[in-house]
């Protein structure tokens, strides 16, 4: 019995794969995202910054096997960060109820590398991620830094075995809505927030009153404040 199910589970996982690319468009402003700041490119490359965005975007999964390095293209004016990682992403709403009638985990393993790379303005991203039944998948972003808003373009690129060639636009679906969660991410960790009180704008002595006056009630000057 074990014999053949070792030779099916070789024909599926070697089986004839399916090419197909995605495209994805994503606006943040500022006032949504950023609540009082700015968006700005020098967070970038940071270490810190990268780890939070893979944090955000992985809904705090633990993160394993961290690298991080920088390097300058001696081809081109630009510096770059180098990071790859391993982590635990929730398995597609389509995949879930069949992992669980087989009491199988309903999370899938993947490993990621990627390079970020400052050109000006632009926040350009290339990342090549290694999962299950998913093959060959191949991501590039470009950000486009505003103060006020992050425009976001990201073109991917994977193939999907024979056997899940049903379930392509399950799959679609379920892409987007990760490039979604990502470019949230990374948009929230480009925030250069403001120092403000409570989080708002307003000078501080709307909210605060000198504790030995009394609140006023008529005919009140700067005085009483």
């Amino acid at each position: 019995m074990r014999g053949p199910l070792v030779s099916l589970i070789l024909v599926l996982a070697i089986g004839a794969v399916s090419a197909f690319e995605l495209h994805f468009e994503q606006h943040n402003a500022r006032y949504a995202t950023c609540k009082g700041g700015d968006f700005d490119t020098e967070l970038a490359l940071r270490n810190d910054t990268l780890y939070q965005q893979v944090y955000k975007w992985m809904h705090e999964q633990d993160v394993q096997d961290w690298t991080y390095a920088t390097k300058t293209n001696d081809s081109e004016p630009s510096t770059c960060a180098l990071v790859s990682y391993k982590t635990l992403v929730a398995s597609p709403t389509f995949f879930a109820r069949l992992l669980r009638n087989f009491h199988m985990s309903v999370q899938f393993p993947i490993a990621v590398q990627k390079q970020v790379c400052l050109d000006g303005s632009a926040v350009l991203e290339t990342s090549t991620v290694s999962a299950p039944l998913i093959h060959d998948l191949t991501m590039t972003v470009r950000y486009d830094v505003q103060a006020a808003h992050v425009d976001a373009v990201v073109d991917a690129h994977y193939s999907l075995p024979w056997y899940i060639d049903f379930l392509v636009d399950d799959v679609a679906q379920h892409l987007r809505a990760n490039f979604k969660e990502k470019i949230d991410a990374v948009a929230e960790t480009l925030c250069s927030r403001k120092t403000t009180f409570a989080g708002l704008s307003i000078p501080e002595h709307v909210y605060f009153r000198r504790k030995d006056k009394k609140p006023c009630k008529h005919h009140c000057n700067d005085k009483n404040l």
